[in-house]
């Protein structure tokens, strides 16, 4: 048992309330609200929409200088400057620069790239990391920020959660048709659906023996998978449940003053947690939701809330769920603070999920050790059991080059007929969900083991350099105001990374860990996977993971390259 501890040394937040986290929590005590009305014409939409947008004009690209505005303002508060060769910077983010989309020059749409600009005006050597995972994302990185401290790779990490919001988000949420025309209402019988927002929130973190009585710890995080729908929350919470029991494992209830719920006031979402937290033994803790405040901040959500829940116990109060109206609009009768509470407690939780079935939760403690498992030797107790590469002129399985005829983008359809998978799910599927659905099938298949039996002991963790860039283009493409418009859902939905993992645990039933994890091409392969093996085998429930990398560029060029890996 480690001694060690991850701990804050400093947080920042701005978002189009504040520039500031105490001020920020400030106005959010006050009942203060930046979701506004804005028209859609202004953005080249056929419909008006309610959203929190910051005001200050952040220089182009502005997810960059929102996220480097907020790095800096929290370094500012440090009383010695972070080791430039010692400190790992995290990027959470669903579509970054994505505004970009239009130019001719892909690079600063790459979220990976996006990465390494921040970091290199920063002037950090350590090559950062983007953690993609939808709406998890923020909540996802401070997960992968103290599995990087325990495994050792650094002594400091910035995780930054950042969102800007551009016509390309706003339509798609729209043709979900899950936006509110009004100010959300959390958990209420009369909810209309959800509003969006932006935000830079940063918090620091480092490994201590030292804990002073005011010092802020992660006891404990988890990702959890549905394993059910890529757009839809399971029914039964299932993912949320399972990271809820994750993070309580070594806790008591009595404990937590609040759960920092995701609470987008979607009919679906709010539900689903208020089963999940129920199955977790926790309806009597009161839930608070901040979407009243800002709206749906989205890769900034999970570290922002996460901030915000640490200022509201620095201030003894439990915040509340502005518009709730104290008309529960759930099956499961969960307590949420519809106004502010005091409480002594100094201990909170941060629950969120998002599209491709993810959930994940952290505990946070105040001023309270706990013992922290660590695994040493990490580095040499895992085995290969099977790896896979595949590009557009041939399929490598287990050293044996599979005898294919077609080429190019044909090759996948190819590969799944020679499985005969029997998953026409799969010509619904963007490029990149196709590329890695048949590069882990015919990996899958080549195993003696059991399949499609529900586990949670299976993590899915790819890394990508372009994500969906791919389908960013064709969905852009769609976004035509007229008479008829509304771009396609079932388009929208693949413009996310982590959606490829998302589909490989559906398919196999894992409700094991699923991340994303985007990186330039230029990062060495035995880094990646290095660094993916500290991010993964961390989690104590995981004993075996499918890691590697998906890339899709066009029809012609494309590469996965997967192992199944298994922790002995």
């Amino acid at each position: 048992m480690g001694t060690n501890v991850v701990k804050v040394i400093a947080h920042h937040a701005i978002t189009p309330l504040a520039d500031g986290s105490h001020e920020n929590y400030c106005l959010v005590k006050q009942g203060c609200s930046a979701v506004q009305h804005h028209s859609g014409k202004d953005w080249k939409l056929t419909e008006d929409f309610m959203a929190g947008l910051i005001a200050t004009p952040f220089a182009t690209p502005r997810a960059t200088n929102m996220a480097l505005h907020s790095i800096r303002k929290a370094m500012a508060q440090l009383t010695q400057p972070l080791p430039t060769d010692d400190t790992l910077l995290i990027i959470s983010t669903t579509k970054g620069n994505i505004d970009l989309i239009n130019g001719e020059n892909e690079t600063p749409v790459r979220l990976g790239a996006m990465a390494e600009d921040i970091a290199r005006q920063l002037g950090f050597t350590k090559r950062p990391i983007v953690v993609s995972n939808a709406c998890t994302s923020g909540v996802c990185a401070q997960v992968a920020a103290q599995r990087v401290l325990q495994g050792g790779l650094c002594h400091y990490v910035i995780v930054c959660g950042v969102e800007a919001q551009s016509r390309f988000i706003v339509s798609g949420f729209q043709s979900f048709h899950a936006l509110s025309p009004e100010r959300c209402r959390p958990f209420s019988a009369n909810r209309e659906g959800l509003n969006v927002g932006e935000a830079a929130a940063t918090i620091i973190y480092t490994l201590s023996n030292e804990v002073k009585p005011k010092d802020w710890l992660l006891q404990a995080g988890a990702i959890r998978n549905d394993a059910n729908h890529i757009s839809g929350p399971s029914r039964t919470g299932e993912g949320s449940y399972r990271a809820l029991r994750m993070v309580m494992a070594e806790a008591e209830v009595d404990d937590l003053a609040f759960i920092s719920v995701h609470g987008t006031a979607t009919p679906y979402n709010d539900e689903m947690e208020s089963i999940a937290v129920d199955r977790a033994g926790l309806l009597d803790v009161p839930l608070c939701s901040l979407k009243g405040y800002y709206g749906h901040t989205m890769g900034a959500a999970g570290v922002l809330e996460t901030i915000l829940s640490m200022e509201a116990l620095e201030d003894a109060t439990v915040p509340a769920t502005l518009g709730y109206d104290d008309q529960l609009g759930v099956s499961h009768p969960v307590a949420v603070a519809s106004t502010n509470r005091e409480t002594d407690k100094q201990s909170f939780i941060k629950l969120i999920s998002g599209f491709g079935g993810c959930n994940a939760a952290i505990r946070m403690q105040r001023g309270k050790r706990e013992a922290i498992e660590t695994n040493a030797a990490i580095d040499t107790i895992e085995t290969i059991k099977a790896d896979i590469t595949l590009s557009p002129k041939s399929v490598i399985l287990n050293g044996q080059v599979l005898p294919m005829t077609k080429t190019g983008d044909a090759l996948l359809t190819e590969c799944y007929r020679s499985s005969h998978a029997d998953y026409p799910k799969f010509f619904k599927m963007d490029p990149l969900c196709r590329l890695g659905f048949v590069a882990s099938e015919l990996l899958l298949q080549s195993v003696a083991e059991e399949r499609f039996v529900a586990r949670e002991d299976r993590a899915v963790v790819l890394t990508s350099c372009r994500g969906c860039l791919h389908t960013d283009r064709h969905y852009e493409s769609t976004i035509v105001p007229g008479d008829n418009y509304f771009p396609s859902p079932a388009v929208f939905v693949y413009t996310l990374p982590n959606i490829v993992t998302g589909e490989i645990a559906i398919r196999n039933k894992y409700l094991g860990e699923t991340s994303m994890y985007l990186f330039e091409e230029t990062t060495d392969e035995n880094e990646r996977i290095q660094i993916l093996k500290k991010l993964t085998f961390q989690d104590p429930m995981t004993t075996s993971a499918l890691i590697g990398w998906v890339d899709y560029q066009d029809n012609d060029h494309f590469l996965a390259k997967l192992y199944l890996i298994s922790n002995t």
